[in-house]
């Protein structure tokens, strides 16, 4: 039964010419928006007859994004979004500018039952992830003499 549809299809398929292919491969460039003289300098440019071109296989470069991600818990930076802010408002006023210890004190004052903020050092770092404070990161690379 497989063999009989296998050769019913193939007894029907017919081979595309070289014809076909060329007015193909002309109509897709004409969609592109270009005339018969922009293909012949576009052949002459990569070294080829324009039959020669006109036959090259019409392949489609797909640029697919990455999927989605999955659902679950949001990334760290979402986590501590909150704890950034807090620390950039404090940051950011040159009258009184905390330092990282104050702000750390300040979040414990305002919101003691955060069990997230450790140390002043993840205040930071969540200052850093979110605003791009990349000091720390530029400090370890530099030597000291």
């Amino acid at each position: 039964m497989k063999d009989d549809l296998l050769q019913r299809t193939l007894k029907m398929a017919r081979q595309v010419t070289k014809e076909e292919t060329m007015q193909g491969n002309l109509i897709m460039f004409q969609g592109l928006g270009l005339d018969e003289e922009d293909i012949e300098r576009m052949a002459k440019v990569v070294g080829l007859e324009l039959d020669d071109l006109l036959l090259l296989h019409p392949s489609r470069l797909v640029i697919s994004q990455p999927p989605p991600a999955k659902p679950g818990r949001p990334g760290r930076k979402e986590e501590t979004r909150d704890i950034a802010v807090f620390a950039n408002d404090r940051r950011r006023d040159d009258d009184k500018r905390m330092t990282w210890d104050e702000i750390y004190h300040e979040w414990i004052r305002t919101f003691p039952n955060d069990s997230r903020v450790r140390n002043k050092e993840f205040v930071r770092d969540a200052h850093r992830r979110y605003f791009g404070d990349k000091a720390k990161a530029r400090q370890k690379r530099v030597k000291k003499p």
